[in-house]
């Protein structure tokens, strides 16, 4: 029997984005495609001039959605899958295996959940080593929910179809006082967390809030049962790291650093 086709994520992502414009064609037209064009600019120019424009983005709109999954999608889907690989590199013994073929993973800022991808294809790539995926999502901004829907049960149908994954979502802002009690409420959900992912959220985080979001963040590190392996990734590495030195120094003090590198880029033109 010959061996299926390797799909790249760029084909996995029409469908998404297809559905993010709330569409049922089966392919991306001349019509969707030139809206997207314009999404993708209208996109860019909202993240790059912040100060001209209101400071959250309604991604109920579908121009909004489709526009932020096109400019980024590809960067974010392969964000956990190469952390995975440098971690693996450096030492195997330190990536959590899924037992009886499960795993929980935490998403801090979890926005579109597009790191779902990456953490399904290091998993899989070789073998089936995972068969149920648990994703406690925490968000504060609640518009992400159904764009998060849409990419993991796109992804679970077309890409992942063995894999079973169960999203818990969490409404919280882990700058706020009130985070641990909503934490609380999911300790069930929380306790069994494998892996946690901190990507590009901290640098969004005034420093004056530091004490707040490492208290709201120890409580999940201290119930969980399993080690914890956490992945923590900003765009802009030096820039941010007056934001997340204080993190880091705070991490330290119970855990150790398996990989730091500020300067080290990631090419996101081909796939892994």
């Amino acid at each position: 029997m010959a061996k299926p086709r390797a799909t790249s994520f760029t084909e996995e992502f029409e469908p998404i984005l297809i559905r993010a414009w709330d569409s049922y064609a089966e392919k991306i037209d001349n019509n969707l495609l030139s809206k997207t064009r314009e999404a993708i600019i209208d996109i860019r120019k909202i993240y790059r001039f912040k100060e001209k424009f209101p400071s959250r983005i309604s991604f109920k709109k579908a121009k909004y959605r489709a526009g932020y999954l096109a400019a980024f999608g590809q960067r974010h889907a392969y964000l956990s899958y190469w952390h995975l690989q440098k971690v693996k590199k450096d030492n195997e013994n330190l990536i959590p295996k899924p037992k009886a073929g499960s795993l929980t993973v935490t998403v801090i800022g979890a926005g579109a959940a597009l790191e779902v991808y990456g953490l399904c294809l290091f998993y899989n790539e070789a073998k089936q080593q995972l068969r149920w995926l648990h994703l406690n999502l925490i968000e504060k901004i609640s518009e992400w929910r159904d764009t998060r829907h849409i990419v993991t049960g796109r992804l679970q149908k077309d890409k992942f179809p063995k894999i079973n994954i169960q999203l818990t979502e969490i409404d919280a802002d882990i700058s706020n006082n009130d985070c641990i009690k909503k934490f609380a409420e999911y300790h069930d959900d929380l306790v069994s967390t494998n892996i946690v992912l901190i990507y590009n959220v901290l640098n969004e985080i005034e420093t004056k809030h530091a004490l707040k979001v490492f208290r709201n963040l120890k409580y999940i590190f201290r119930q969980a049962e399993n080690p914890i392996l956490i992945l923590l990734m900003e765009p802009n590495a030096k820039k941010a790291q007056p934001r997340v030195k204080w993190l880091i120094e705070k991490l330290l003090e119970s855990t150790e650093i398996i990989s730091k590198n500020n300067d080290e880029e990631i090419s996101f033109n081909e796939e892994p």
